[in-house]
């Protein structure tokens, strides 16, 4: 019983707060924040979609990790004001973990002038 109990409170622990493997892919990418939105079904991080060129019509994704919110408004700022500026990322793979997303998360920005 006592096994159980450890083996069932791994599963819920690994579950709750997931698991990601960094994958030592770092870079940056410049352009213009187009969205920031809040998804997920119980664990909402944020995904922020950003464009090279304003009449661009494609978009790259990126995620911020639900914690981060302080950034997320950062970037919504740049969003609203319409400021370019190049995003730090690095690229992560979820390891059983539904409460992350996968692929680039954004560790900080700077603003072009």
């Amino acid at each position: 019983m006592k096994k159980l109990s450890i083996v069932l409170v791994a599963v819920v622990s690994l579950f709750l707060g997931g698991c990601s493997l960094n994958t030592g892919k770092e870079g940056y990418y410049t352009g213009y924040v187009t969205g920031v939105q809040r998804e997920g079904f119980i664990w909402k991080n944020y995904r922020v979609f950003v464009k090279a060129e304003r009449e661009s019509s494609n978009e790259d994704k990126f995620c911020i990790e639900q914690t981060n919110s302080t950034l997320a408004n950062e970037l919504k700022e740049l969003m609203e004001s319409e400021t370019k500026m190049t995003v730090e990322y690095d690229t992560r793979v979820k390891l059983f973990a539904p409460n992350l997303c996968e692929g680039d998360y954004i560790t900080g920005y700077k603003i072009i002038d």
